[in-house]
């Protein structure tokens, strides 16, 4: 099932001089609510230098079709030294549908503080965000309104969504999919940049790996 060297498939994106990004200030992103739809305000990211531009593509059945599209996956280095993640979705302008979810797994930064930049393209922004207190490490970026309607259409792409972290370090070892209305259908398993995780996050870990098949029935 975590076969993600099998599924990255990812094509890195040439980064000029590692360009800087220019929204320096603080972040204003949310603290998410474990359990709990958390929305999203929108903010704009602390600012700082790519340092990791990753876009990789994906494709699964939905809808009696196909819905294909690619992640853009940005870590950047702020100006303290420490490091914020980011994700942007892009759907295909011939998917068969909409894509309702981008799902994070094996994260662990030292606390939950995300939200969507308002000033990055695209024309879809995340509503809500929520955190699942089991397992651990896991939470959901939602394109979808309370009542279940709107989502990240064919021919669209979403606004970035961003975590803000104090981590000084980071690697390749957390996970997302992306998934179809109702959840009934999820493309495979991807890996993506995370804060390395404390050693008291380690544990939680292993209890994550093994409680993921749960959580991806999940809303």
């Amino acid at each position: 099932m975590l076969s993600i060297g099998e599924n990255m498939n990812s094509i890195k994106f040439a980064i000029v001089g590692l360009s800087e990004i220019g929204l320096a200030g603080l972040s204003q992103a949310v603290i998410l609510v474990p359990d709990t739809f958390t929305s999203l305000p929108g903010s704009l990211t602390p600012g700082g230098t790519v340092v990791e531009d990753l876009i990789t593509p994906f494709s699964f059945t939905a809808y009696g079709g196909t819905v294909s599209g690619t992640v853009q996956n940005r870590v950047v280095k702020k100006a303290d030294g420490t490091y914020f993640f980011a994700w942007r979705v892009f759907n295909d302008a011939n998917s068969s549908g909409v894509i309702s979810n981008l799902r994070l797994g094996n994260f662990f930064p030292s606390v939950y503080d995300g939200d969507f930049d308002t000033s990055s393209p695209g024309d879809t922004q995340p509503l809500s965000a929520y955190l699942f207190s089991s397992p651990a490490g896991s939470f959901n970026v939602n394109f979808l309104d309370p009542a279940g309607g709107g989502g990240l259409g064919a021919g669209h792409s979403s606004k970035m969504y961003y975590m803000d972290t104090n981590a000084t370090a980071y690697d390749q070892s957390a996970i997302y999919d992306l998934a179809n209305v109702g959840f009934t259908e999820n493309s495979s398993i991807f890996s993506t940049f995370a804060p390395v995780p404390e050693p008291a996050s380690m544990a939680a870990l292993a209890v994550g790996l093994a409680a993921l098949a749960r959580k991806r029935k999940k809303a």
